[in-house]
This record gives C-alpha cells, structure tokens and sequence, in this order.
C-alpha cells in the first residue's frame, strides 16, 4: 500500500504533476534542514528550553511591591 503524501491529500493531481520540481526541491529542502538541525544538536549549538507551569502556580506576589508613577 502506497503511502499518501499530505501535499496529494491537499491538492488535485493535476496541479501536483506540473509543479513536480518545485515538490521536490521542497522535499530536497526539507531533509537538508533537518540534517542541519540534527548536526547542531549534536555539537551542542542548538538549546532546549523545557518549561514547567507548575512551578508558576505557586508564586505569591507581594501587593507592595507594586506601585504606579501616576496619582489619583
């Protein structure tokens, strides 16, 4: 069984073969940077940045630390 591409899912066939260069320089473009993406992960050159929202949920903030420039 051939496996479907999303770009046949989403376009007629027609239009798919007379722009097939353009879809595989699109492809060509694609492997390429994710080589790239991977050869700077690996040299450490790429950094992750992992969040945790519960260490927000226990912040109290102090009402006096607040002020405004501006008088009432």
């Amino acid at each position: 069984m051939k496996k479907i591409s999303n770009t046949e899912k989403l376009f007629e066939k027609g239009l798919i073969e007379s722009n097939q260069t353009t879809l595989l320089a699109l492809k060509y473009y694609e492997k390429v940077s994710d080589i790239v993406f991977r050869t700077k992960t690996a040299l450490g050159r790429n950094r992750f940045i992992s969040e945790n929202s519960s260490s927000t949920l226990q912040i109290k903030i102090d009402t006096n630390a607040i002020s405004s420039t501006t008088e009432i």
